[in-house]
């Protein structure tokens, strides 16, 4: 009976000693609130201990703080790993937010959100109430930064960038590897100039040299209008690494336009590429209304003068049958 006792105490003491607070929240301003409450579905609920499983839709509400439009939760997780996850505004997964493709996991067409929580410290981990369907929080523009370690190796410590989030010797943070070679992270931050640079290792950190060509005061900067994803550059170098493979997700995310936006009657899609595929007209839930096929040609008009007011999504899939892109569009 000491043994396991002994054996219960050690692992209840390895998952506190690595656990981390995590809270996730959502805006829902401008939606109407499902009657069966907010929820988060993820690959995390079995860890957590919430019922059902992962990708339960159901298995873990969301509390609406005070009288606001924001629903969140507080949760305990192992540190050191990365977790995929969509808010749901009801209880079933066809009310799941569809994730704009900037903020998606993006691989092999994973459309998750997506966190790596690298900290075991004593407070709580909170990234923002990001709105339900978008990018960021509310007056945030969202940034996703790539580094490719091609040419340099990586340190097993792992790949980190220091950025003014606000303060330089306060926020090293880590980035995740979806895939060999390209590090990225996704920050949330105001409007204005972005500085940053990439680190590799932590114990002894080698602080990579931005080229002149590309630097300002020996940083990287860009300035911050909208949400931004860039393309993967090689450590310490202003362009890509040297290499013919398709190593990282592209940042080339726009197959399909759609105007205008708002639209009253008629909604015309413009496709970039000539592409061939379907287009669907979708309800706010994710219920197709209609489906337009796409024939090469470099735009299709959908008739919308029979609906009512309010918020749709256009999904485009390309000819195999896969989810390339899903645009919000409002109706007046």
């Amino acid at each position: 009976m000491k043994i396991i006792y002994i054996t219960l105490f050690f692992f209840s003491f390895t998952c506190f000693a690595f656990a981390k607070k995590v809270k996730f929240a959502v805006d829902l301003t401008g939606q109407p609130i499902s009657p069966n409450g907010v929820h988060i579905t993820g690959d995390f609920q079995e860890i957590a201990g919430f019922p059902g499983g992962d990708w339960t839709s159901d298995g873990t509400p969301l509390t609406q703080e005070g009288t606001s439009s924001i629903y969140s939760i507080i949760i305990d997780l192992p540190a050191f790993r990365k977790y995929e996850y969509k808010f749901v505004n009801g209880d079933q997964f066809y009310e799941a937010e569809f994730i704009p493709i900037a903020s998606r996991v993006g691989y092999d067409f994973n459309d998750n959100r997506w966190i790596y929580v690298d900290s075991t410290s004593s407070d709580t981990s909170f990234i923002g109430a990001i709105r339900f369907g978008e990018n960021a929080p509310e007056g945030k523009k969202m940034i996703r930064l790539l580094v490719d370690m091609k040419n340099e190796g990586s340190s097993p410590e792992g790949v980190f960038v220091n950025a003014n989030l606000p303060n330089w010797n306060e926020n090293q943070s880590s980035l995740y590897r979806f895939i060999d070679n390209i590090y990225e992270a996704i920050f949330f931050v105001d409007a204005g100039l972005f500085e940053y640079q990439f680190v590799n290792g932590r114990i002894s950190p080698k602080i990579e040299s931005v080229p002149n060509d590309c630097a300002v005061n020996h940083y990287r900067t860009i300035n911050i209008v909208s949400d931004t994803v860039l393309s993967g550059v090689c450590f310490s170098s202003c362009a890509a690494c040297n290499t013919t493979s398709t190593d990282h997700m592209s940042t080339n995310f726009e197959e399909m336009e759609i105007s205008p936006n708002p639209a009253k009657d008629i909604i015309q899609c413009t496709f970039i590429n000539h592409s061939v595929g379907t287009v669907e007209l979708l309800n706010p839930v994710g219920q197709s209304i209609t489906t337009y096929k796409s024939t090469g040609l470099n735009s299709l008009t959908i008739d919308a003068s029979s609906l009512k007011s309010g918020i749709y999504f256009i999904r485009y899939k390309n000819e195999k049958n896969k989810v390339y892109q899903i645009k919000k569009v409002t109706l007046l």
